[in-house]
């Protein structure tokens, strides 16, 4: 890992990704530019399978991805994983954990390729008043807070089924309504899939072989497509 600070260092490629994140959206280029000096930002260099963020760590800042991919997963006592989300440039994590200082994190983000995060300390917002960007920041933080509330609920959805082909037509379905398509291109791997839906991965690729004979399901590599004729079959087992 290689650590670089302050906002000097971000190249226009890295501002790029800052101004075009969810984070700072409705914010101009040259207001991120003022409200990072006040938000002490920090650029880190990650390896691929380089953690980020370790379960029990304290996260004193929000991660935002400037590039590469990541994940944000779980492991229990036993070392079996299951990953909750994908992170990809532009997305910000761990903010949660950093509007609660002191509380350690229950989960870990591994880069998944190489990747470069900017952290900030978005506390230092909060401590801003009037009017202004930060404000703007401050609502964008929550709305972000609450659109991944609503993709927890989606993954307990998911592992409340039973089969292995449940819970993949249960993410697909959910990934085709988000996206509004019946073919789409999925954040993960093959294994990565196995582990957010915290199944067996031979189990999970020989389902999706018996998907594709039956009809249920097209498949190439990362993308899935869901026939809408097909749609009373999503009832089979595993």
């Amino acid at each position: 890992m290689e650590v670089r600070q302050g906002e000097a260092l971000m190249n226009k490629a890295g501002m790029g990704a800052v101004t075009g994140s969810g984070l700072f959206e409705g914010i101009s280029a040259g207001e991120a530019d003022e409200l990072l000096a006040y938000l002490r930002p920090r650029r880190e260099f990650f390896d691929k399978n380089e953690f980020i963020l370790n379960c029990g760590d304290c996260a004193r800042s929000v991660g935002l991805l400037l590039s590469g991919t990541a994940c944000v997963m779980k492991e229990d006592f036993w070392g079996r994983r299951t990953i909750l989300s994908s992170v990809e440039p532009g997305d910000i994590f761990a903010e949660v954990y950093a509007l609660l200082p002191g509380v350690p994190l229950e989960v870990s983000v591994l880069a998944a390729a190489p990747a470069e995060v900017l952290f900030l300390d978005v506390e230092q917002a909060l401590r801003l008043r009037g009017v202004g960007p930060h404000v703007t920041l401050v609502q964008n933080l929550l709305s972000i807070v609450a659109r991944k509330n609503l993709i927890l609920s989606r993954q307990a959805e998911i592992l409340s089924k039973r089969t292995i082909r449940e819970r993949l037509l249960t993410y697909l379905s959910a990934e085709s309504f988000h996206r509004g398509l019946a073919s789409f291109e999925i954040p993960f791997s093959r294994q990565e899939l196995a582990d957010h839906l915290s199944v067996d991965r031979s189990a999970l690729s020989n389902e999706i072989s018996k998907m594709k004979e039956d009809g249920i399901i097209g498949c190439e590599r990362r993308v899935f497509t869901l026939p809408t004729e097909n749609a009373e079959k999503d009832e089979g087992t595993n």
